[in-house]
């Protein structure tokens, strides 16, 4: 297997890590946890979604009940 392109696709938070993506029902759908840093105490996960790999948009957020006071 070859790389065939590389982008980013999401940089709206400080960081973006720890991602998975997949393909479902002609939709790419990546999800990754977002936080101020690496290893900070605080951290949400964010759902983003595409019809083509190019536009992504936020489908969810995801965070503790305690982190959305």
């Amino acid at each position: 297997m070859r790389i065939r392109e590389f982008r980013r696709i999401w940089d709206k938070a400080p960081h973006n890590a720890f991602t998975d993506l997949l393909h479902h029902k002609d939709r790419w759908w990546c999800v990754f946890r977002e936080g101020k840093g690496h290893v900070s105490p605080a951290g949400k996960l964010r759902v983003i979604t595409s019809p083509d790999g190019v536009q992504w948009e936020s489908a969810v957020l995801l965070m503790s009940a305690t982190e959305g006071r």
